[in-house]
């Protein structure tokens, strides 16, 4: 990581941190994430389908020994999608194959990437989402979404 600015490996899904969000004043687009995660997880989960991009910021401890504190890069609908999946299939345990749910989040794939500061790691999460927003309906940003995110920007330009 020191070398190359980035890090890739195979980890526990839950390290990630849910509540934190690049963009915290946009909100996330439920059904889509709902759309998303019967298209990709129709039946069990044994497999993530996208590598999820977290961001290290200088004086971060290492990323096993921050768990459950890793900022995401990636679009956070990604995250959510196959999560929201689980829930769907939990009342009827016969559709969910827990060995292989677990399995999944236990080897989900890991792109850990330098940052230089917080600016930085937010940067690096917009541009992501535009990168995925061209292919993945999941992330494409809304008009209510480009509402809070311009609201959001400006409040933390100084902006009234």
């Amino acid at each position: 990581m020191e070398r190359e600015g980035k890090y890739v490996a195979a980890s526990n899904m839950l390290n990630i941190n849910f509540f934190w969000s690049a963009s915290p004043h946009t909100p996330i687009n439920k059904k889509a994430m709902q759309a998303h995660g019967r298209v990709h997880y129709p039946c069990t989960i044994s497999r993530f389908t996208d590598t999820f991009i977290i961001g290290v910021l200088p004086g971060d401890p290492l990323p096993y020994e921050s768990k459950g504190a890793w900022k995401l890069i990636s679009p956070l609908e990604l995250a959510h999608s196959p999560l929201l999946r689980i829930e769907e299939q939990l009342p009827d345990m016969t559709s969910l194959d827990s060995e292989s749910t677990a399995k999944a989040m236990l080897t989900t794939s890991f792109l850990f990437i330098k940052c230089t500061d917080e600016d930085d790691l937010k940067l690096k999460a917009r541009q992501q989402r535009e990168l995925f927003s061209a292919t993945h309906t999941l992330v494409s940003v809304t008009p209510v979404q480009s509402i809070f995110e311009i609201v959001g920007l400006k409040k933390s330009l100084g902006g009234a």
